[in-house]
């Protein structure tokens, strides 16, 4: 992608070489805009039933542009706060027995680790930990979920989906990683086995920090109820009292309350990423950081085994140091505290130069 005018739709690359993209994307000007006339108008007009209905037509469209992006209807996909919210609610549809367990991988973030911890203490389910390659081997007749990222927020590799399905249990994949940076086709998931999927709003699809998007396979949890304590949104008839029904759709998954500014914004850069084209955005991520990876090697940087991800991890001298040494050249990255590695998130806004800059930074510090 060489469109100059996709590059400038992110003010904070004008200075920086903003690589961080798996923490939170580089934030549209057309977002902040959207979020700013939000609050205005509930400054100037207050917030009855004008502000109302246009929060309703906000997640209307949200749930279209998610749709869009991940090949999935409408009516199967639920708002959310982000991929650890959609995954608590994924997991709260299960009716845990004793002597269950749940399988995840070495490398996942907390946004698994953090809802797979709660069941150990709340449901008593067990939880297995197995490499990311040898997820299928670790499953047992007790498996009642293999819960993974579709892309290692450590590494950048990606599951392989289909050698997991032959284990023939149920997938809830957290695709923080992989949604709006890689190609996700929620029909061939299901497909696979995959019953469920969270994605993150904030990441690579360059939204405001508490949105994202939840999946549920309606033939995996056709009559569960709605998981998490339903609120007004959830429900299809909120005057009911306590006769209230969850809406039959997706939208009883939805999180409580999701603000108007916050769904105008991320809607805002859903459309910014899409008008340049979804083919182009997501595929000029993944091969730009291949290219960087092999560029790494080449000056002879230990590079993590990666797969076709917007992410590559590599070990300098200090990783620490070198953090704080890219923030002075201004350059965004990240490390693992307590781990030797760092991550440099590459987009489809990346620029040549940016990486060039980066290339410097990992001489500098290797």
């Amino acid at each position: 992608m060489r469109d100059g005018s996709f590059t400038a739709s992110f003010p904070v690359l004008e200075a920086t070489a903003y690589l961080n993209a798996g923490t939170c994307g580089p934030t549209p000007q057309a977002s902040t805009d959207a979020m700013v006339a939000q609050l205005q108008a509930g400054l100037e007009h207050g917030r009855a039933a004008t502000y109302y209905q246009g929060l309703m037509a906000l997640q209307v469209t949200a749930r279209e542009a998610w749709g869009r992006l991940l090949r999935a209807p409408v009516e199967e996909l639920a708002l959310t706060n982000g991929t650890t919210d959609g995954i608590a609610r994924a997991l709260a549809l299960v009716p845990w027995r004793d002597g269950d367990e749940v399988v995840i991988s070495d490398e996942e973030h907390p946004g698994v680790t953090g809802p797979a911890g709660a069941l150990i203490r709340r449901e008593g389910v067990a939880v297995r930990t197995a490499p990311l390659e040898e997820l299928a081997s670790a499953v047992t007749p007790r498996t009642r979920l293999v819960v993974v990222s579709q892309v290692s927020w450590l590494s950048g590799r990606v599951l392989d989906v289909a050698a997991l399905a032959e284990a023939g249990v149920p997938i809830v994949l957290d695709g923080a990683q992989s949604t709006a940076a890689i190609s996700v086709d929620l029909g061939e998931l299901r497909k696979l086995g995959v019953v469920a999927f969270a994605g993150s709003g904030q990441k690579w699809a360059c939204g405001p920090v508490g949105t994202g998007v939840l999946w549920v396979d309606p033939a995996w949890a056709p009559d569960r109820g709605v998981g998490i304590w339903p609120s007004y949104e959830n429900l299809e008839d909120p005057g009911s009292g306590l006769d209230a029904k969850a809406w039959p759709d997706a939208r009883r998954w939805d999180s409580t309350s999701l603000p108007a500014e916050l769904l105008a914004g991320s809607v805002a850069s859903l459309q910014v990423l899409e008008a340049a084209g979804w083919d182009e955005v997501l595929s000029a991520g993944p091969a730009r950081a291949a290219a960087f990876a092999e560029e790494l090697r080449g000056i002879g940087v230990e590079v993590l085994p990666r797969g076709e991800s917007t992410l590559v991890s590599w070990r300098p001298a200090d990783a620490e140091a070198a953090v704080a040494e890219g923030l002075e050249r201004g350059i965004v990255i990240r490390n693992f505290p307590g781990l030797p590695w760092l991550r440099a998130s590459i987009g489809a806004w990346t620029t040549d130069e940016h990486v060039e800059r980066l290339l410097e930074l990992a001489r500098a510090t290797a």
